[in-house]
């Protein structure tokens, strides 16, 4: 009997070991198993059976023959000859040559076995090898032909490509001419040893261009290369909308790849790319998590709050240099006035957060009450603009108390003389009056708004 060893590392089983009912004649030992060893076309998640040939004994003897022994003790027998104890024990290598002597003749010839099994005239030992099911399917048989992957194409387009589905092969193959080269041996039995290297020499070299031609082939037919090579076969949509899915990083990722879709079956190769994506995909989540926790976010649920400030804040930058940059060709007098009002609106804000119970007259129970429309009938209404009557509603604060807020009487004198600005045509001075006016009163409703529920929520 052949000693059975691990198909990974080789070495000797002896004992349990476990073989896979996917692969052909692929047996794994214990610790290769339990490392997950992986070889050929055999993967860890292949279904597998738990073997142990060694078994409980077959016969009931004080000697104790183990299954392995068993198989052995006939292996050697018919490899040897009945007769010859010597070498079958040698072979079996745990028994003496009387052991195996006085075990076989005891329970294979003078047992129930050879009462059952031994004849006048037995037949030779003759093997099928062309068995089709069962244990002696041999290398012959039909059921070990690999099944061709069946094609979607019909019989106009398999008449285009030349191509012969049920024998897949194509009327014209690649590297079509490599039959020449043994086209013309002949085996002459006055060649020397010379002329039969040559000869074998160019056995090798065509059985090469066969493998390679059949790589090719195979490669085409699992990535589906040749139901797409047919001239008349409209494009998958499927096919398309993956391709616009992944993308321009997507497809070069692909280009790029595509020399190793040689080396592994398609389902791998696909494996390959999603995990490339997948750890491009960490990484940059990896970035953005470093740069939140730099600047103070710990919780993913502040995440969102962060980005929408974020942005807040860069679209204010971004409105603060275009107003800069449209102000450069202002005289420096002008310039002066602009960053004084500034600073007026920052103390009135300042002002309101101080006082906010008493300017807005709503305290921390009244906060979430509405709000009164500012209307004609409310004190001091006909002393304020109608941009300013728009702050108040947006504020909730009182005409009366708007106009007695500190810096009111400025920001006033501030509107009336930027129309006349000296040096600027009255059309362009009057663009510049409602451009300023709109922003410095909608900028001071935004920030007085932010400011109040700031204060508010400190309560």
């Amino acid at each position: 009997m052949e000693k059975i060893r691990c198909s990974y590392c080789q070495h000797e089983i002896s004992g349990h070991r476990l073989r896979c009912t996917e692969c052909v004649d692929f047996d794994v030992c214990l610790r290769c198993f339990s490392l997950g060893a992986e070889v050929a076309s055999h993967r860890r998640e292949h279904s597998y059976v738990i073997q142990n040939d060694q078994g409980p004994c077959v016969f009931e003897d004080s000697s104790k023959w183990t299954l392995t022994e068993e198989i052995m003790l006939l292996d050697a027998v018919e490899q040897y000859g009945y007769g010859n104890w010597n070498g079958t024990s040698a072979h079996i290598e745990t028994r003496t040559s009387v052991d195996c002597d006085e075990h076989y003749r005891r329970f294979y010839v003078n047992g129930v076995i050879g009462d059952a099994t031994l004849q006048d005239s037995p037949r030779p030992g003759i093997t099928d090898h062309t068995s089709a099911t069962g244990a002696l399917a041999g290398p012959l048989s039909p059921s070990l032909t690999i099944p061709v992957t069946p094609l979607n194409i019909g019989l106009q387009q398999q008449q285009e490509l030349g191509y012969m589905p049920l024998r897949d092969d194509f009327e014209i193959e690649y590297d079509n001419e490599a039959e020449t080269l043994v086209s013309s041996l002949s085996d002459c039995p006055d060649d020397d040893d010379i002329d039969t290297a040559i000869q074998l020499a160019q056995i090798y070299k065509y059985r090469l261009r066969l493998q390679d031609r059949d790589r090719r082939k195979r490669i085409a037919r699992e990535y589906g290369l040749i139901a797409a090579g047919a001239p008349s076969i409209p494009r998958n949509p499927k096919t398309l909308h993956s391709k616009k899915k992944n993308g321009k990083t997507g497809r070069d990722l692909q280009e790029r790849l595509k020399p190793f879709s040689q080396f592994h079956p398609k389902t791998e190769h696909q494996l390959l790319l999603d995990n490339i994506r997948r750890e491009k995909e960490i990484k940059a989540r990896i970035k953005e998590l470093v740069r939140l926790r730099k600047n103070g976010i710990t919780k993913l649920a502040d995440e969102r709050i962060y980005e929408e400030e974020k942005c807040i804040r860069e679209k204010r930058k971004e409105n603060k240099k275009k107003l800069l940059s449209g102000m450069s060709s202002m005289p420096e007098r002008n310039l002066q006035i602009f960053r004084k009002t500034e600073e007026d609106l920052e103390k009135m804000a300042t002002f309101l957060i101080e006082n906010a119970e008493k300017v807005t007259g709503r305290d921390r129970k009244s906060r979430l009450q509405p709000r009164r429309e500012v209307n004609s009938s409310m004190s001091g209404f006909e002393l304020i603009s109608e941009n300013e009557k728009k702050l108040c509603n947006s504020m909730g604060i009182s005409p009366a108390n708007y106009s007695n807020s500190p810096n009111f009487h400025h920001k006033r004198e501030f509107l009336v003389h930027i129309t006349i600005l000296e040096g600027i045509d009255d059309t362009f001075g009057h663009k510049i009056t409602g451009f300023e006016q709109d922003r410095l009163l909608v900028g001071a409703a935004l920030t007085f708004e932010e400011n109040r529920f700031k204060f508010f929520f400190m309560l």
